[in-house]
């Protein structure tokens, strides 16, 4: 009886020839398959067997002079491989650019503190015209008032509540901004 696994997957574990996936997969098989690692133990017997065997014999030098020169007419001319010192020369003229681009990029990206300066005026200015009152406190409390600046300024402005004919407890709008 043999294993689905051992005809798929049996062979190309054993040489080396499987994806990470398939090997592990395989791996996994292996704890719960009887048969397949007996059949791992035989596949590493046999190829020991052939190694120690020696049944290489070498060709005789007229067949192999024979069989070269006859390739000689079939293959193509392999290309000569350049020189050490062209490829030496590339790297170098690539590191002679990245360096000169490193140098320059400051010079051609020059930060203009004008253009900082008027687009901050711009977010400040489309910030104020949104709706509601950002820079504004709804109070007649006068402590309440120096807390909001406390919060807001690194000083307090003295805060003084004017009188109105409306009386004491009418609320008073106060811009800071």
């Amino acid at each position: 009886m043999r294993c689905d696994f051992a005809d798929s997957l049996l062979h190309g574990y054993f040489d080396g020839e499987l994806s990470v996936a398939n090997a592990a997969e395989f791996e996994h098989h292996l704890q719960e398959c009887v048969l397949c690692p007996v059949e791992l133990v035989n596949l590493d017997l046999l190829s020991e067997r052939l190694r120690l065997a020696q049944l290489y014999d070498a060709a005789p030098a007229l067949l192999r002079k024979k069989i070269r020169s006859d390739l000689r007419f079939i293959a193509p001319p392999t290309p000569k491989p350049q020189p050490l010192f062209w490829h030496w020369l590339s790297a170098a003229a690539a590191l002679l650019l990245a360096f000169a681009g490193w140098r320059l990029s400051p010079v051609l990206h020059t930060d203009d503190y004008q253009v900082e300066l008027a687009e901050e005026i711009v977010d400040a200015h489309v910030h104020s015209l949104q709706p509601g009152q950002l820079t504004s406190i709804s109070s007649n409390d006068e402590q309440a008032m120096k807390g909001w600046f406390n919060g807001k300024l690194t000083f307090a402005p003295p805060v003084r509540l004017p009188t109105f004919e409306h009386g004491p407890d009418a609320s008073y709008l106060t811009d800071c901004g």
